[in-house]
């Protein structure tokens, strides 16, 4: 099975090749990111890292294995992963009562949405993504 999956890794795209190893670090990034967010608090970073990062992790393992829900279940892990300082942000400045004029979180957002409408084009479209599930 790992030399199959290895087999499979380099068959892919490269872009998509990016994407299986960022989705098989980002575990690592998140708890890494989890120590400052949360410091002397080792249950919240563990959670953290396994809600944030669990998605990701699991779709390059899919890729790696020809599965076609592989690309929207990267999708979602991107906008989890993406999304998640943001709405830890916010809810940091609602607590401490900062006004809307502090909300300089929007650009982000609308960031994380152009991004991921365009990695799911691409995961969609891709005719050497569709040949390389359609070989398995």
């Amino acid at each position: 099975m790992g030399y199959r999956m290895f087999h499979n890794f380099k068959e892919l795209p490269y872009i998509v090749m990016l994407l299986v190893v960022l989705g098989l670090f980002v575990p690592f990034l998140i708890f890494a990111s989890a120590t400052q967010l949360f410091p002397d608090q080792w249950v919240k970073i563990i959670s953290f890292t396994v809600v944030v990062s669990s998605a990701t992790f699991y779709a390059a393992i899919l890729f790696l294995r020809r599965k076609k829900a592989a690309r929207i279940m990267y999708v979602v892990g991107w906008v989890i992963v993406n999304i998640s300082p943001v709405f830890h942000e916010a809810g940091r400045q609602q607590l401490s009562g900062a006004g809307p004029e502090n909300f300089y979180y929007i650009p982000q957002l609308v960031m994380i949405v152009v991004t991921s409408v365009v990695l799911l084009t691409y995961l969609f479209l891709s005719k050497k993504l569709k040949t390389y599930f359609a070989a398995s």
